[in-house]
């Protein structure tokens, strides 16, 4: 007997332009907003006590950064309780950008 199995296909085509859209998506908007808080507001600054961490967290993981930046301002300048969960899904969700480029590069 032979078993008939389907063969993989790599993402093409439209998968893989809409693939680059979301990646690119998740990477632009949070750069944005960390610029905009690092010109009108000290919120960044007052919450990474360096600016190359802020400028590694601009880079590898941007939603992360902003996250963090904006849990620390709410109420106490502190990132406690509650806050600590938004922090991680967005480590999740930077990890999930990281992995669907490398996904779309693949051929």
């Amino acid at each position: 007997m032979t078993s008939i199995q389907p063969e993989r296909s790599s993402v093409g085509g439209t998968g893989r332009i809409l693939m680059w859209v979301v990646a690119g998506g998740l990477m632009f908007w949070p750069r944005l907003f960390i610029i905009g808080f690092a010109i009108f507001s000290p919120t960044l600054g007052n919450a990474f006590g360096s600016t190359l961490l802020v400028i590694a967290g601009f880079l590898l993981l941007p939603w992360t950064t902003l996250m963090y930046a904006v849990m620390w301002s709410i109420d106490s300048n502190t990132v406690s309780g509650w806050e600590w969960i938004v922090v991680a899904i967005s480590l999740l969700v930077d990890l999930y950008t990281w992995a669907i480029a490398r996904r779309s590069l693949t051929p």
